[in-house]
């Protein structure tokens, strides 16, 4: 437009020079030959200043028009975008209003999971040596009914305040934590027998108790507290997780169950890219106290120092956020994740019940807010002194635990490749009643520690919008040597002096101290147990043993995507023992288990998933009693089910 107007100013221009050179009178103007004295030079430059001052009159005028069309079109436009909802991408360059802080948010889900199991036991006719079965057996039909039936449901709030920026305080807390549908039938003198219940009432008005929880439970509340430029502070008790969570994990997954909850106070760094987070866990506290007689109001005290448990930790790593990540990803760039998280342990006494084998540690709740400090019922104190312990209450621990733990992580849009590796080095001393001189007392044993786990996961992304994954996962957990019998997973069954659990034991203490001589010919706890919400199955990790210990397993895995948001899963395990001597059924071998799922999550969050799974069981897991013959362990199946609404 600009140059139409240039070209027009130039056309008048010419032409009011024409005008000048035409006579008067309209008259033909005259030849050059015969014409009269030429334009002065004075007359040209004038004409020529003329010219210009009409090219800059117009073309002023002409930029005042189109800048206020401008002006006028960007009205509109703007109108008609905010009547629409969306923002205006001219203008992003425009400052925009600072977000508005909200001050509570709120996210979690809600579950719902049936199951069906189907003989967990593996066919076993009798329990084993110490009187357990694989896995617990209906009451009715003696014994020998196979299908389990149940259902469970869980409502997680994860809120959070946010204070100010800098500031805000999290908290998550469980509604009917894992609540057995019907497991709370309202019987009055109406309703008599469960059959004629017509209501369900809060767990805690369940007499007796039926495996219930309350029906809300708080179980963490911190704060985090961004300090810039030095980092962040967070305390209070909160989950804890590292790596891919063999060891330590928050169990903050859909159809997670345990989780590690800590009462911590730690601070983040950032240097150089990597994270420097030094952290104090409170592991045991002791016994309290509280000034006054039975007052639920004071403040009650860790009183007795030494009797407190304690956890240092240091942690290293350069980890991506899922943000950082997901901008890595969709640079077509590689992310390389890795770090160090090691931990010391610490306890110098502890305090047990003096009447008990001395394995078992009193809780700290049992002395709270009372003066009167009574750890076995049997050695009740008067005033509020609380400092002369009764025979047996107080044991020398002397514990010192070494714990680090790698992790690395290796991902691109096609590939994944994860590992943690972890070692459990450490001794602590427990009292064990025994005879030594022909005397009967608790004597004091060293009781030392040597753990190995490590997980390996590996991940192919293949097909358009990698709608096809390929798995290979991997892991090692070290078992109990020795002459000990048992998988590993309830070291507290059996009796620390003897005598050692019997071939055929499902599980046992590894330890072994008949007397009160030292050392104790079985004094070493070597397996090491992965964390219960690393799951890699649906039966024999999950349920029947109850976590990887013991054992190397293997795990190829495959994963389709269908349609947007439902997903073809199988997977299958083959799982084996590294001491053929600690399974059941003295053989190395635990079986082969193929599992397949079908995966569903709409766009607004609602999750329908349902899996089956089969377990071959091999001689491992057979039915061996001394002076019996041997029993072949038979295939269980499992059917799960999750309906969930995340938010």
């Amino acid at each position: 437009m600009r140059t139409c107007v240039i070209l027009t100013a130039l056309l008048a221009g010419l032409l009011a020079a024409t005008a000048r050179a035409q006579p008067l009178d309209g008259s033909p103007a005259p030849h050059a030959a015969d014409a009269g004295p030429q334009e002065s030079p004075e007359q040209a430059a004038h004409d020529a200043a003329l010219r210009a001052q009409i090219l800059q009159e117009v073309t002023a005028q002409e930029d005042a028009k189109l800048a206020k069309m401008r002006e006028e079109m960007r009205d509109e436009i703007r109108a008609e975008m905010t009547t629409a909802g969306a923002a205006p991408q001219e203008f992003e360059q425009l400052p925009e209003e600072k977000p508005r802080l909200n001050f509570f948010e709120l996210d979690g889900f809600f579950r719902l999971r049936p199951v069906l199991f189907q003989n967990f036991w593996l066919g076993w006719t009798r329990p084993d040596p110490l009187g357990y079965y694989l896995y617990a057996k209906p009451y009715s039909g003696n014994g020998q009914g196979k299908t389990i039936l149940s259902a469970d449901m869980r409502l997680q709030l994860d809120p959070t305040l946010n204070i100010s920026e800098n500031i805000r305080i999290k908290a998550q807390i469980n509604v009917f934590d894992n609540l057995v549908l019907g497991s709370t039938s309202g019987l009055s003198d109406q309703a008599t027998l469960t059959i004629l219940s017509g209501t369900q009432v809060p767990p805690q008005q369940v007499s007796p108790s039926n495996l219930v929880r309350d029906s809300i439970r708080v179980t963490r509340v911190w704060a985090e507290v961004t300090l810039p430029p030095v980092g962040q502070l967070r305390f209070g008790r909160m989950g804890s997780h590292w790596g891919l969570g063999i060891y330590q994990n928050d169990g903050n997954c859909l159809d997670c169950d345990y989780g590690n909850t800590v009462d911590r106070i730690m601070l983040i760094l950032k240097i150089a890219n990597h994270y420097f987070v030094p952290m104090i866990d409170w592991l045991s506290s002791g016994p309290l106290y509280n000034q006054y007689t039975y007052d639920p109001l004071g403040q009650p005290y860790a009183f007795d120092r030494l009797t407190g448990a304690y956890r240092y930790i240091l942690e290293i790593a350069r980890k991506d956020t899922p943000e950082e990540l997901r901008k890595t990803m969709e640079a077509g760039r590689t992310s390389i994740n890795y770090g160090f998280w090691g931990q010391y342990r610490s306890q110098a006494n502890d305090l047990i019940n003096g009447e008990s084998t001395g394995i078992q540690s009193v809780s700290p709740s049992v002395h709270a807010a009372t003066p009167y400090f009574n750890p076995n019922g049997t050695y009740p104190q008067t005033g509020g002194q609380a400092n002369n312990f009764p025979p047996g209450a107080i044991s020398v621990r002397n514990a010192n635990f070494w714990i680090p733990d790698v992790w690395a992580r290796f991902e691109s849009r096609k590939f994944r490749f994860e590992t943690e590796l972890i070692y459990v080095n450490g001794s602590y001393l427990l009292d064990v009643p025994g005879k030594l001189n022909g005397v009967d007392g608790l004597y004091s044993h060293q009781i030392n520690l040597s753990q190995f786990g490590a997980a390996v996961e590996a991940d192919v992304r293949l097909l358009p919008e990698n709608a096809l994954t390929l798995s290979l996962y991997s892991g090692v957990a070290t078992g109990n040597g020795g002459n000990t019998h048992g998988i590993g997973n309830h070291p507290g069954r059996g009796n620390t002096a003897g005598p050692p659990a019997p071939a055929g034991t499902i599980d046992a203490t590894p330890i072994y101290c008949p007397s009160g001589a030292e050392p104790c010919p079985q004094n070493s706890v070597n397996a090491f147990n992965f964390n219960r919400d690393y799951r890699i199955d649906l039966i024999l990790w999950r349920e029947i043993l109850g976590g990887i210990t013991n054992a190397y397993y293997i795990r190829p895995a495959a994963k389709y995507r269908i349609l947007p948001g439902l997903e073809a899963t199988f997977a299958s395990i083959y799982s084996q023992a590294l001491l053929w001597s600690t399974t059941p059924g003295q053989h190395s071998a635990l079986g082969l288990e193929f599992d397949f799922g079908l995966h569903y999550e709409t766009d607004d969050a609602f999750v329908a998933t349902i899996d089956y799974g089969v377990l071959v069981p091999f001689n491992g897991l057979g039915e061996q009693s001394q002076g019996l013959p041997f029993v072949s362990p038979q295939v269980a199946q499992a059917v799960r089910l999750m309906l969930a609404v995340k938010f």
